[in-house]
């Protein structure tokens, strides 16, 4: 059946066929709105693209995640994989439990960095925490903005958000190392 949020339509299911189908498709790409607010940091890229521009981003893409690819990354993903146990250890020396959540983000944009960029984020070992608190105040913006209509306009976001100075010193950040 389908419903309206607001003046969001959506569709819901319980037939996994049928999602199954639809999550499958090449022609039923469209990305919600929420995936426009990302277009200032991350742009037309496969992620925000649909139809032609997604086929042929997706296509120049598909051979740098094929397995000879993949698996030449192991020593990156064994290296990272040691740093982060390491840490566990370390906290554990004082702690009987801990929250794994904060070792995540380190941990994901040292692979990331090394596999996608070839640069050494050094995360896990304290360097660039300015890049991950950047990335992290982003996307709460990006969740807040999501939940209040009038904000989703970039511009009248721009315009009336107090959150906005601040949206853009991070994306600024981000931008800055990552391009």
């Amino acid at each position: 059946f389908k419903m309206y949020l607001g003046s969001t339509l959506h569709v819901v299911t319980t037939d996994a066929t049928f999602l199954e189908d639809l999550l499958r498709s090449n022609v039923h790409i469209t990305k919600s709105h929420i995936y426009d607010m990302t277009r200032p940091w991350i742009g037309d890229g496969l992620l925000n693209s649909v139809g032609m521009k997604w086929k042929q981003r997706r296509k120049m893409l598909t051979p740098s995640v094929h397995f000879s690819v993949v698996s030449s990354y192991l020593p990156i993903f064994k290296r990272s994989a040691e740093i982060l146990v390491q840490r566990i250890y370390k906290q554990l020396e004082t702690e009987s439990f801990i929250d794994i959540h904060p070792f995540v983000p380190t941990f994901t944009l040292d692979i990331a960095g090394a596999t996608s960029f070839g640069y050494d984020f050094g995360s896990q070992e304290g360097r660039n925490h300015d890049f991950l608190k950047a990335v992290e105040n982003f996307t709460k913006t990006l969740w807040i903005r999501n939940f209040s209509v009038w904000q989703r306009s970039y511009t009248l976001f721009k315009l009336f958000s107090s959150k906005y100075a601040a949206f853009k010193k991070d994306l600024d950040i981000i931008i800055g190392l990552s391009y």
